[in-house]
């Protein structure tokens, strides 16, 4: 590291410690727990494993020559979260006490305030709304697509397919996925949604085109008892696709669906569904069954949420 000479004639002269503390930027890479010392002014500390950084006391970084405007980066490149602690129970880190708690891969700088007492944020670590991200988990309403995929499930028995209490309160949207799915005979296959694990079993507005080389067919149900995804099918027919459950109105808990689903026996056949169901509370249960005594026998079904 060079020092930086000044020449007396010209103002106040620079010390060499001076130039040192304020213009340096260096690096440093950290492997275990570390407290910040008034010599990292300007660093970048690399951190490469899960680890505690403690930042010195505030009023004494402040008050020296050195350090008035004492500033470092701390880079959390480890797949874990790192924490930055105050030496001082009474220092805080942009505004709060508490310890702030950084991202894997994020970086954040940290600059003593002018108050001496705290340090302020000016780069990384925060929201859009200026809020300390203070954990890695995103619960609750969120704002943007956050996609959550359950655990599938085989729909190679039975006569229903169960995904109770599965549904979070804050979802807007839910995929229901099918991958192969079969029935031993040529039954449909049917769709209820439920509110506390209890299926409701009126008000489905529906409507479903099946569309094949051989001829086009719509079935329209209005108040009905189920929401049919098939119609007409063959036996050994194999269904796969998606279909698309939207909150449009949170007030009456409405949802609209979408979807398109296909068969793979001959004739190969498309089905297109859209429709509606106001429900009495909050979604949280999905069941799909057959239309009679036919049970499940191939592929497997899953549900994604945001």
């Amino acid at each position: 590291m060079s020092n930086l000479v000044t020449r007396g004639t010209k103002g106040s002269a620079l010390t060499h410690n001076e130039g040192d503390t304020n213009l340096k930027k260096g690096a440093q890479t950290k492997a275990l727990s570390y407290t910040v010392v008034e010599g990292d002014n300007r660093d970048s500390i690399d951190c490469t494993a899960t680890l505690t950084i403690t930042l010195p006391d505030a009023a004494i970084i402040a008050a020296a020559a050195d350090t008035g405007d004492f500033e470092v980066t701390l880079n959390n490149t480890a797949a874990n979260t790192m924490t930055i602690t105050c030496v001082t129970g009474t220092d805080t880190i942009a505004g709060s006490t508490s310890d702030f708690v950084l991202t894997a891969i994020d970086s954040v700088t940290l600059k003593v305030n002018q108050a001496g007492n705290g340090y302020n944020i000016v780069a990384g670590g925060v929201t859009a709304t200026g809020q300390v991200l203070t954990s890695p988990t995103i619960t609750g309403d969120v704002t943007g697509s956050v996609i959550n995929l359950e655990t599938p499930v085989a729909t190679t028995s039975g006569s229903t397919v169960d995904f109770t209490s599965t549904v979070p309160t804050w979802a807007k949207k839910v995929n229901i996925l099918l991958d192969r799915v079969g029935v031993s005979g040529t039954d449909d296959i049917y769709m209820r949604m439920g509110v506390g694990g209890t299926l409701e079993t009126t008000g489905y507005d529906h409507v479903m085109t099946r569309v094949d080389t051989s001829a086009t067919q719509t079935w329209q149900q209005s108040g009905n008892l189920y929401a049919p995804l098939t119609y007409n099918t063959g036996a050994n027919d194999a269904v796969r696709g998606v279909v698309s459950l939207h909150l449009i109105d949170s007030s009456t808990n409405t949802w609209v669906l979408s979807g398109v689903l296909a068969t793979n026996t001959s004739p190969d056949a498309t089905f297109q569904i859209a429709g509606r169901k106001a429900l009495a509370g909050v979604l949280d249960s999905i069941t799909l069954y057959t239309s009679g005594t036919d049970t499940f026998d191939l592929g497997q079904a899953n549900l994604s949420y945001e």
